[in-house]
């Protein structure tokens, strides 16, 4: 008895497994007004990316990164033909690799987001240089 279900249960526990894990993502990207981070089961922060820090945002191919000879942080949740490579300005990881589920999506909507963020920024530098010059004028 013991030996006909030995062999069940060594088939049976790794589909489980794999079920499970193949069911629930291991990541979660989230989009905030200045940043883009990157959640561990959707609860732990572990990066989180500025726009400002954002030199170059494309999709890739995944032998393209992998055949790249440089060491990416690698994000990827799930096995995805194009992946997007975010290239940084500074920090331990220069570059970080993402899966999300629509990559030509995702870069767009950072590509509006950094954009909308750089006219409020100059905005908002424009609104101080004529305060400036209105509190330099009343003198």
């Amino acid at each position: 008895m013991a030996s006909s279900v030995l062999p069940a249960l060594a088939l049976l526990v790794p589909a489980g497994v794999l079920l499970l894990v193949r069911g629930m993502r291991l990541y979660r990207y989230e989009l905030g007004e200045r940043s883009f981070s990157v959640k561990l089961f959707g609860r732990y922060e572990l990066v989180s990316i500025r726009f400002e820090e954002m030199l170059e945002l494309k999709v890739a191919k995944w032998w393209d990164v992998t055949s790249a000879g440089w060491s990416p942080l690698l994000l990827k949740d799930h096995f995805a033909l194009e992946v997007v490579v975010i290239k940084r300005k500074d920090g331990l990881y220069r570059q970080v690799v993402v899966t999300p589920d629509n990559p030509r999506e995702f870069v767009a909507l950072i590509a509006v987001r950094k954009r909308a963020l750089e006219r409020v920024e100059a905005l908002r530098d424009e609104t101080d240089r004529k305060a400036a010059a209105s509190a330099e004028y009343r003198k």
